[in-house]
C-alpha cells in the first residue's frame, strides 16, 4: 500500500518539474558574462529575465557573471536606456513590452553533472553583435570549467605549451578518465618496486584501492571547502588508505608499503596539478 501511494506521488509531482538530481549526478553552477560589441546595442542597455525561478530581473553588466536557467526561460532583453523593466512587461497572459527585445541565449544551462567530474562551476562568455536581421544575436566565445579550489581545469597546459591541449583538458574535466590513468600509473609503479613474486597480488591491490580512493576523493573534493589545505588532507587520506592496503592486503611490509603508497600517490598528484 505504501509503495502504491509513493509511486502515484511520484507520478504527481513528475508533471511539474522539480530540481531532482538524476542518479550519480551533482549540481553544478553555470554563469554566463556578455561582451557587446560596439554598434550592438547603441542607446539601448541590457537585462535577464528570470534570475530566479520564474522571477527576478537584472541588467547585464560587461564581464558580470550572472546565473540562468534553461528550464525557467532564462532570456536576455534590450531596452531603451531611460526605460527599467518591470516584472508586468514579461506577463505571458498580456504580451512581451514593445519596448522589450528578446535576446534568445544560443546554449542550453549544464546545472547538473555526474560526480565523476571535477568541475563545480562553468563560466560561458558570450559576445552580443550587431546582425543583418535588426536584432542583435548573441555568440559563444569561450567556455571555462572550475574544480572545488576554484582553480582553471587544464590551466596547467598553458604553461607547458602542450600541442594536444584540447585532449588534455578533455581528460582533466572527466573524472572518470581520471580515476582510470590513476589505476594504470600507480599500478605500473608498484609494480615496478615490488619482487616478480608478489606483482600479481600486488597489482589486484593496486587496482581495487586505487578504483575506491580515487572515486572517494572526487566526492570529498567536491563537498570540502576549496583551497589546498583540503587537498592536501584528501591526497593524505588516500596515502593512508591505500598503505593499509599494501600493508595488509597484498602482505607488504611496513616500509615498502609506505614507500609504494607515497611514491605512486606523489607521482599522480603532480600530474593531477599539473593538467588541472
Amino acid at each position: 500500500m505504501h509503495l502504491l501511494t509513493i509511486c502515484a506521488l511520484l507520478a504527481f509531482a513528475a508533471p511539474f518539474g522539480g530540481d531532482v538530481l538524476p542518479p550519480g549526478h551533482k549540481p553544478v553552477r553555470h554563469e554566463l558574462t556578455v561582451e557587446v560589441a560596439p554598434d550592438a546595442l547603441t542607446g539601448r542597455k541590457l537585462w535577464v529575465h528570470p534570475t530566479g525561478g520564474l522571477h527576478g530581473i537584472a541588467e547585464v553588466l560587461p564581464g558580470d557573471p550572472f546565473r540562468f536557467s534553461g528550464k525557467y526561460g532564462t532570456a536576455l532583453y534590450s531596452a531603451p536606456a531611460d526605460f527599467e523593466p518591470k516584472p508586468e512587461h514579461f506577463d505571458r497572459r498580456t504580451g512581451l513590452n514593445p519596448a522589450l527585445v528578446k535576446i534568445t541565449i544560443p546554449i542550453d544551462d549544464k546545472s547538473t553533472l555526474p560526480l565523476t567530474d571535477r568541475t563545480e562551476r562553468i563560466l560561458t562568455r558570450l559576445r552580443l553583435t550587431p546582425s543583418a536581421a535588426g536584432s542583435p544575436v548573441l555568440v559563444v566565445t569561450d567556455e571555462t570549467s572550475y574544480d572545488a579550489r576554484g582553480a582553471v581545469i587544464g590551466a596547467g597546459l598553458a604553461s607547458i605549451g602542450v600541442a594536444s591541449d584540447s585532449v588534455l583538458r578533455r581528460i582533466a574535466a572527466d573524472g572518470r578518465i581520471l580515476t582510470l590513468l590513476t589505476i594504470l600509473i600507480e599500478t605500473a609503479l608498484v609494480l615496478l618496486l615490488v619482487p616478480a613474486d608478489r606483482r600479481r597480488r600486488v597489482a589486484l591491490v593496486a587496482v581495487l584501492a586505487n578504483a575506491v580512493t580515487h572515486t572517494v576523493a572526487l566526492a570529498a573534493m567536491a563537498a570540502l571547502p576549496a583551497g589546498w589545505s583540503s587537498w592536501f588532507a584528501v591526497e593524505a587520506g588516500v596515502t593512508l588508505i591505500e598503505l593499509l592496503a599494501y600493508r595488509f592486503g597484498a602482505k607488504l611490509a611496513w616500509t615498502r608499503a609506505a614507500l609504494l603508497a607515497v611514491l605512486a600517490n606523489a607521482v599522480t598528484a603532480s600530474i593531477g596539478v599539473l593538467i588541472g
